[in-house]
């Protein structure tokens, strides 16, 4: 984006954010070359009073100059507030002096990590095997895994399935299912009973 330090308005603004944002652009500071980043900076927004946006400078608290001719020189000191006092450490002597860095000690970035064992392979049927670790968890045998791998089916089909089956259902949806597997299994075995409830009363 190019610097900008003075904003011409040619027409009335029906919005006010949009009034805000076109002013907005001019206040972002101006970093070019042979401009210190510390140098107070002005920035000239060319307004005319029959477009009625007394709004706009209020929101801005913005200095008004009327009656301004084109031949007319702008001085950008005459209006900027007294620059503020220089800062002082309040305890000196708890400065730490970094020590610079020596280029011969700097390595090129790369790191060895090792050998990284590969990602294991997705399960298939995971929420079987999630069916089984949530019985097993709730102290039951890991034959009334089928119940709680039912009831888990059908919320998973009715919350991420839109109702559908496996098979049946959208790629985007199972995808999401496979992503929210883990939180499914924390949230159902955090709720106390909830197993046993499954397993002891069925559907």
């Amino acid at each position: 984006m190019p610097e900008v330090g003075v904003v011409l308005l040619l027409r009335k603004f029906g919005s006010k954010v949009y009034g805000q944002q076109v002013v907005g652009r001019g206040l972002r500071r101006v970093r070019v070359k042979g401009v210190d980043p510390t140098e107070p900076q002005i920035c000239a927004v060319v307004d005319h009073p029959k477009l009625e946006h007394q709004w706009l400078w209020d929101i801005f608290n913005a200095k008004k100059r009327t009656g301004v001719l084109i031949d007319d020189k702008f001085d950008e000191t005459e209006d900027l507030p007294p620059p503020p006092p220089k800062q002082e450490l309040d305890k000196p002597g708890l400065v730490i002096d970094v020590p610079p860095v020596d280029p011969s000690v700097m390595d090129d970035g790369e790191f060895d990590v090792g050998d990284i064992p590969p990602p294991p392979k997705p399960l298939e049927n995971w929420k079987e095997a999630m069916a089984k670790l949530l019985t097993v968890e709730a102290g039951y045998a890991a034959t009334f895994k089928d119940q709680v791998y039912s009831a888990l089916l059908h919320h998973v089909r009715a919350k991420f399935l839109s109702g559908s089956s496996l098979g049946l259902a959208e790629r985007a949806d199972v995808d999401f299912a496979w992503k929210m597997r883990r939180q499914v299994k924390a949230k159902v075995g955090a709720i106390p009973g909830l197993i046993a409830g499954i397993i002891e009363y069925a559907d």
